[in-house]
């Protein structure tokens, strides 16, 4: 188990009293990007033959906005880093430049993600069902796993409509959160960092 990284003092934005009460709460957030020169990298890559798959950051964040815009629930977005006036969203969703996750997740029905180690550690902390959209890196893995334990979906296929409804199934699913909540139980019950130091400093002394 890791610790819960959370800034002393951090609280709630305003705006989150402003959600609605009577709808589910989706969190999405496809993380912060490959930087430009990992970019640049990649476009290098793809043009001598190798197959390594490029995004464009603006692409899932628009998909992601599309179909939270067309789902019953109260979602709250970030931008990646990019304008929060660029992007056009239905009134029920609230898309910001960056959020205080952990805390959030502690409020939230369904967590879309792209898969990171962190982000899904911090949603099994929480007991939170996942949908996840791998981009690149061990994403794809870590949806798979997501899936196998019962905890998510992976949303395999491109565009807003996969992932639509997979979000509508998961928040339909009362095994899914159940399994969330019982992973969460189980991760807080888990021996915490200094245990494993004490255990490698064991196994170097024999």
């Amino acid at each position: 188990r890791q610790p819960r990284t959370v800034t002393r003092g951090e609280r709630l934005p305003d705006w989150f009293a402003e959600l609605p009460a009577d709808r589910p709460l989706v969190l999405a957030s496809l993380g912060t990007g490959l930087p430009g020169t990992v970019l640049e990298f990649l476009d290098k890559a793809r043009e001598f033959g190798a197959p390594i798959p490029v995004y464009d950051p603006a692409e899932p964040l628009d998909t992601v906005v599309e179909a939270l815009s067309a789902l019953d629930c109260a979602a709250v977005v970030s931008t990646l880093g990019m304008p929060v006036d660029t992007v056009k969203a239905a009134p029920h969703v609230r898309v910001v430049d960056r959020f205080p996750q952990q805390l959030l997740l502690e409020h939230t029905a369904l967590f879309l993600t792209h898969g990171g180690y962190n982000s899904i550690r911090e949603a099994v902390r929480a007991g939170v069902p996942m949908a996840v959209r791998p981009m690149f890196g061990d994403q794809q893995y870590n949806a798979l796993r997501v899936a196998d334990l019962g905890l998510g979906e992976h949303i395999a296929t491109r565009g807003a409509e996969p992932m639509l409804q997979a979000c509508r199934r998961l928040l339909a699913d009362e095994n899914v959160t159940d399994e969330a909540r019982r992973a969460r139980k189980e991760m807080l019950a888990l021996p915490g960092i200094d245990a494993a130091v004490t255990h490698l400093e064991r196994l170097a002394a024999n």
